[in-house]
């Protein structure tokens, strides 16, 4: 059966997948056979003291795995009363994020927007205990969270002050609250609200690999052992760079310099671009109606290390034929960029991103391009109990359709008496990759075409439909998914073969 599925894989990606190593099974405990299996999952790996902890939950009961650098089994706590004193037998909205410390194994779950909660798994004497942590005022608006270095971070900003909010819960458990003032003079052209600056945000760790659809965010938030850095993408405008500090807590900021570039040398030009950090380098996308830019910078001394350019008579060894693709609903649409004027045509039209990774040759690959999601209107008909309408400024990506580079949105709920809208989604993703050398960062024809996140998500592809608490984590730079079986009853983590 297993064969067939990935005879099936190869024949619908054309992408041969090979069997991946089985490092860890687990079958649940306590399953209640007349009901049907359903699970849920949660994965924190600590790679300096080389323990995994998974939770488990099932319909009525949850447990708690620690792991050794072997994926044995070290502990394991079975609640005997089931959920009852957990906090999955309590009201929570969402699971945050989990963290090994010198309390035990810690997650962190948002109550509601303004309460966040702690359950401490202590495996040496077998306790679990689950408490409040702290409260947010209601004022202030949640951006992100992240653990760093066995500490949990709620960052949020308070709009009518003018401050970003951190809340911070330290290794040992204390709770302490930093208000950080920022001033957006010289940095908001487009006059935006704090709210609307910071938005469409996402959390990197150093050294993260990422795909496209993340890479387009415009607010790239990169947590360090002793700083926060915020990379802000803005139309018309160099990347912005915030640093805090995690001593002293005070803000540095600064445009990053992209001088030799087009729109920063003298003449006034449309341009877009985004950036994403990995390891020590910054590398930048930079889209114009002239031509295509990719630059490596070194991200402390903001020298520029290598660029690439696109124009209409470049000759550019793509790993793959450009494609846009763009769905209305259900209708998908395919259409094959022909010519390096059309790709830079085509990249003007949409909110940009530039996704590193590396193959299993060390080689990076990078994935440029648009995506574009929305929603869109297909009727507006009379309603007499009225109803709310959330709408956007005209270059957001949420009513202005996908040939608008997106700058940043808003929704005020206002309130639409009589009458009554209907919506349908859309997408619109053009991309290129290109293959660089990972020391100078030069052009060179790919000898794997797969990135390690390519490979994870086909072999995903391939899983039986009912798996179920599907995980991707990385141990020791070694790539690991995890899935439940529903059929078999068992809890499986399975390493990518390089």
């Amino acid at each position: 059966m297993l064969h067939n599925i990935f005879l099936i894989a190869f024949l619908l990606t054309g992408f041969p997948v090979v069997a991946q190593k089985t490092v860890f099974s687990f079958q649940t405990s306590n399953v209640d056979s007349t009901k049907k299996s359903t699970c849920e999952s949660f994965v924190v790996p600590d790679e300096k003291a080389g323990k995994t902890t998974i939770i488990l939950k099932g319909n009525d009961n949850v447990e708690y795995l620690l792991l050794n650098r072997e994926f044995e089994v070290e502990a394991k706590v079975l609640p005997a009363n089931g959920l009852v004193n957990t906090i999955f037998g309590k009201r929570y909205e969402k699971y945050l994020a989990g963290v090994r410390n010198n309390l035990g194994s810690c997650f962190y779950y948002m109550i509601d927007r303004n309460h966040f909660s702690i359950e401490i798994v202590n495996f040496t004497n077998n306790s679990i205990v689950n408490k409040p942590i702290f409260d947010k005022a209601d004022e202030e608006r949640n951006i992100e969270w992240f653990t760093s270095e066995g500490r949990f971070y709620l960052l949020a900003l308070n709009e009518k002050k003018g401050e970003l909010a951190l809340h911070i819960v330290d290794e040992n458990g204390v709770v302490s609250h930093k208000n950080i003032a920022v001033d957006l003079s010289g940095y908001n052209p487009q006059k935006l609200t704090l709210s609307e600056y910071f938005s469409y945000s996402h959390v990197f760790y150093p050294g993260q690999e990422t795909d496209l659809i993340e890479s387009t965010e415009l607010t790239k938030i990169y947590p360090y052992p002793d700083k926060i850095i915020m990379i802000v993408a803005n139309y018309n405008e160099p990347p912005h760079i915030w640093t805090i500090d995690l001593q002293t807590y005070n803000v540095i900021k600064k445009k990053f310099d992209l001088s030799g570039f087009s729109g920063f040398v003298g003449n006034k030009e449309k341009i877009f671009n985004n950036t994403y950090l990995y390891g020590e380098n910054l590398f930048v996308l930079n889209s114009s109606r002239q031509k295509i830019e990719v630059g490596i910078f070194n991200f402390k001394t903001g020298q520029l290390v290598q660029k690439h350019e696109i124009t209409g008579s470049s000759e550019v060894q793509f790993i793959e034929t450009p494609v846009e693709i763009s769905t209305k609903g259900k209708l998908r649409k395919q259409n094959i960029i022909g010519s390096n004027k059309e790709l830079i045509k085509e990249l003007s039209k949409g909110t940009g991103g530039i996704a590193v990774a590396r193959n299993n040759k060390g080689q990076i690959i990078l994935t440029c391009g648009v995506y574009d999601k929305g929603m869109a209107l297909y009727s507006y008909e009379y309603c007499p109990g009225g109803g709310f309408r959330a709408y956007s400024t005209p270059t957001g990506t949420f009513y202005a359709g996908p040939n608008i580079p997106l700058k940043r949105s808003y929704s005020d709920g206002a309130y639409t008496p009589g009458f009554k809208e209907r919506y349908y989604s859309y997408t619109r993703t053009v991309n290129f990759k290109i293959t660089l050398d990972s020391s100078e960062f030069r052009l060179v024809v790919a000898k794997e075409k797969l990135s390690n996140i390519d490979r994870i998500n086909h072999y995903l592809k391939t899983l039986p439909e009912e798996a179920q608490a599907i995980n991707t984590f990385k141990i020791n730079k070694n790539d690991y998914f995890g899935y439940y079986s529903p059929k078999e009853r068992t809890y499986f983590v399975k390493e990518m073969e390089k």
